[in-house]
């Protein structure tokens, strides 16, 4: 499986959410809820084994992903934590053909593509086991 991460400016963010809901496997996210590439890859693994052992906590990968990254099982609060709110974002694809979908991304929303690297081994591990056990607060 491909797992595409990348970290943005937005050139605009008009239509996002619409070009976000005709496409399957994808999600644009705040980098504040994202500790690396490898976090968000972890996350992707994690939404993938939940739904396969059904015990996924919204009804869709993509709002799934967003529960897990923000670590909140209130979809609401989840939306509001990993929402973008600046012109940085965070790209996660896990679909067949990610290649395709970030070209088409960055044609219509991509200012500029920025380096994107995992933070220091303690913050990265935290960030990925608040990820894998966040369901398990009450």
């Amino acid at each position: 499986m491909n797992i595409l991460v990348k970290k943005v400016f937005l050139k605009t963010s008009q239509g996002l959410a619409d070009w976000i809901g005709n496409h399957n496997l994808v999600q644009v996210v705040s980098p504040e809820v994202v500790a690396g590439p490898t976090h968000a890859k972890h996350s992707v693994l994690e939404v993938l084994k939940a739904f396969e052992q059904q015990n996924n906590i919204s009804r869709s990968p993509e709002m799934e992903l967003l529960v897990r990254l923000s670590g909140e099982r209130q979809v609401s609060r989840a939306l509001e934590k990993a929402r973008v709110k600046g012109d940085e974002a965070v790209f996660i694809c896990w679909n067949e053909d990610c290649s395709r979908t970030w070209e088409e991304f960055k044609k219509e929303f991509v200012k500029k593509e920025v380096l994107f690297t995992d933070p220091d081994k303690s913050i990265l591990l935290e960030a990925m086991e608040k990820t894998a056990v966040f369901w398990m607060r009450s």
